[in-house]
């Protein structure tokens, strides 16, 4: 029983659901989503703001109050949460951080805590992720996103991040060199497009990315998110995209051969990422560690059987994209086409698979080297394009035949 003068309940739930409406059972193209976002269209609902930023805002920037609903927190029933929320982000909370911390607050609650607030009330979570890798350490086309979001493991969101305003351009550019490939439908299955974005300082521009690769601007020019107008315009165009997000609810893609950019770590300093170029799999210390002291491979070894992949026909074998090598830090990488983790339902889809699996080891054995890890976990469905319908991974465990001294843990 809540005590006479309690805390009135927070709706905050019912009011984000009321903004984000039936974008679920809408069809939201590009040309639909740019409209909204330079029209800075209305929403079902206005943002819930503090009376007191709805007075100094009535001041001076009376337009902008036809988004905005002043609300106090009486005894009724009201926002609390989206008010605060909402509140402290025009009300530019986050200026005072400096460095990386200034950059990522306003972005992580125009974006991260919009998304996650209005997610929430329709039953729907994205999974944000940061790269917090060294981006020296990666050529520009390998380098994963500053941040990404996914639905239901399929990417729905991804940024791209400078700390001066004066590269902007650079972000955007950044940005286009990671999505200029046509889409692999194993990774995006029927998306029509995901949500972008570029920032640099206090700017941030917008975008949809389609299946071709291409990027379209969502408005003709920057936010500028130290001033009213660029922050109200932005907090606008972030709750448009999340509704485009979710209205693409029903064609996200049901199988994923792995979830782009979401990094799986194995053992011995080895781990697989799926990125739009195809699925990067990297082995830290390989020459010191993964060869010499584990004795799992020769370089040579590795080197010949995806030769061998690459070159024969219907091999059996996972095709690289790019061949293995290794830098100067001693960091082994390879890009493969990419496959989804699935098993045999009929007895003619097992015997297809035996087939590529024996038609893989046939490969091997005639350049007199063997695969030496061969298990479900190491064989995929191929996706479009490949060689055969089937592949067998994992060739960094291939050995001589006649020379197999070290097994497989």
């Amino acid at each position: 029983m809540q005590p006479s003068g309690g805390a009135a309940s927070d709706n905050s739930t019912t009011w984000c659901k009321r903004m984000v409406g039936a974008a679920i059972t809408m069809d939201v193209g590009i040309s639909d989503l740019t409209t909204a976002i330079s029209g800075e269209a209305q929403l079902a609902v206005k943002f819930p703001v503090t009376p007191q930023l709805y007075a100094e805002w009535q001041v001076v920037e009376p337009s902008l109050c036809a988004h905005l609903e002043s609300t106090p927190l009486g005894s009724g029933p009201a926002p609390a949460r989206l008010l605060s929320h909402v509140s402290s982000f025009l009300g530019g909370d986050h200026h005072g951080c400096a460095g990386e911390a200034g950059l990522h607050a306003p972005l992580d609650m125009l974006i991260r805590y919009t998304w996650g607030m209005l997610g929430d009330s329709v039953g729907v979570t994205a999974s944000f992720s940061r790269d917090k890798t060294d981006a020296s350490s990666a050529t520009a086309t390998l380098k994963r996103p500053d941040l990404t979001a996914h639905l239901n493991n399929a990417l729905v969101l991804k940024g791209e991040e400078e700390e001066l305003e004066a590269k902007l351009d650079v972000a955007s550019s950044e940005l286009l060199s990671q999505t200029n490939l046509p889409w692999n439908t194993l990774n995006f299955g029927g998306l029509p497009y995901v949500i972008c974005y570029a920032a640099a300082g206090n700017k941030l521009n917008w975008f949809a990315q389609d299946h071709q690769g291409c990027l379209h601007l969502l408005h003709p020019t920057p936010f500028n998110l130290q001033t009213r107008t660029g922050r109200m315009h932005a907090l606008l165009a972030s709750v448009h995209c999340f509704k485009a997000v979710l209205s693409m609810w029903k064609v996200l893609p049901q199988s994923l051969a792995l979830p782009l950019f979401k990094p799986l770590t194995r053992a011995h300093g080895t781990s697989v990422e799926a990125k739009e170029e195809g699925v990067v799999k990297l082995i830290k210390n390989f020459e010191g560690n993964y060869v010499h002291q584990l004795q799992l491979t020769r370089w040579e070894y590795v080197q010949q059987a995806y030769r061998i992949a690459e070159e024969a026909p219907a091999s059996g074998l996972v095709v690289p994209l790019k061949p293995p090598s290794v830098d100067n830090r001693d960091t082994y990488m390879v890009v493969t086409q990419p496959g989804f983790v699935a098993r045999p339902t009929s007895e003619e889809e097992l015997l297809e698979v035996v087939m590529c699996v024996l038609s893989a080891l046939s490969h091997l054995h005639n350049a007199r080297l063997v695969h030496r890890d061969v298990r479900w976990e190491n064989i995929v469905r191929a996706g479009p394009g490949a060689k055969s319908s089937w592949v067998l991974l994992d060739l960094e465990t291939v050995w001589a035949v006649g020379h197999v001294r070290v097994e497989l843990q």
